[in-house]
């Protein structure tokens, strides 16, 4: 059993090693939150990829397929494939625009600071919600090893 504590402990070292270390390649929010903008179009595809196809892709085609059958889960799966295809036809232009975030592309295609400031909001009662559902998870998770839940879910908002 403690190999276990002592795997997990040494998978938080490195990520936190690795988040050291590229802290020190940020030297602006530009750097942060967009990589300088020098991310090519493959690493770019295979960065949406893994997001998408992570988690998203594997609760969403399982409930898909429970509620509708395996022919729901494989039309679940083609489609987020199919939608990542349709968008990278978008990306050059949304790149040419420069812009940091989806609400500031509503505001311009709108002419509304009203919808920014909706679509942010909105954007980020849903990143509330997913931070909450990884903590939560992550809590259960810790807790396969006998972690307490409560501890788990300590470690995993320091960490996030």
């Amino acid at each position: 059993m403690y190999f276990f504590y002592i795997l997990i402990f040494l998978y938080l070292i490195l990520m936190l090693s690795i988040g050291l270390v590229a802290n020190k390649f940020i030297k602006n929010e530009i750097d942060f939150l967009l990589a300088s903008r020098r991310v090519s179009f493959i690493f770019l595809v295979f960065t949406m990829a893994a997001t998408h196809f992570g988690g998203g892709f594997i609760t969403g085609s399982i409930e898909y397929t429970i509620i509708y059958g395996t022919g729901g889960g494989i039309w679940y799966g083609l489609s987020c494939g199919l939608g990542l295809i349709l968008l990278s036809f978008l990306a050059p232009k949304l790149r040419s625009l420069s812009l940091f975030t989806a609400p500031e592309y509503l505001e311009i295609r709108y002419g509304s600071k009203f919808i920014r400031v909706y679509a942010a909001l909105t954007s980020l009662i849903a990143l509330i919600g997913i931070l909450s559902a990884q903590i939560i998870a992550t809590s259960k998770l810790l807790g396969i090893l006998n972690i307490n839940p409560i501890i788990g879910g300590v470690v995993a908002v320091t960490i996030f």
